[in-house]
């Protein structure tokens, strides 16, 4: 079952870099280099890596905006 960012960062915070990844249709590997590249910000919460669900929303967003201004 695929999730949209919508259901999956709907009633989360935090979520893991899986679920991250597969909210925006990515695998593991590029949800990583995404992290690594700060395009999309995480934290550390105990031993786990967690992504804020606004930081994935702005990542969708930012490539809206970009995709946007490609097309004026």
């Amino acid at each position: 079952m695929e999730s949209s960012v919508r259901e999956i960062t709907q009633d989360k915070l935090l979520v893991g870099i899986r679920e991250g990844a597969a909210a925006l249709g990515i695998g593991i590997t590029l949800m990583r280099e995404l992290i690594a590249a700060g395009a999309v910000h995480s934290v550390h919460v105990g031993g786990r890596h967690l992504i804020p669900t606004s930081s994935l929303r702005d990542y969708v967003n930012g490539l809206q905006e970009e995709s946007h201004d490609e097309a004026d």
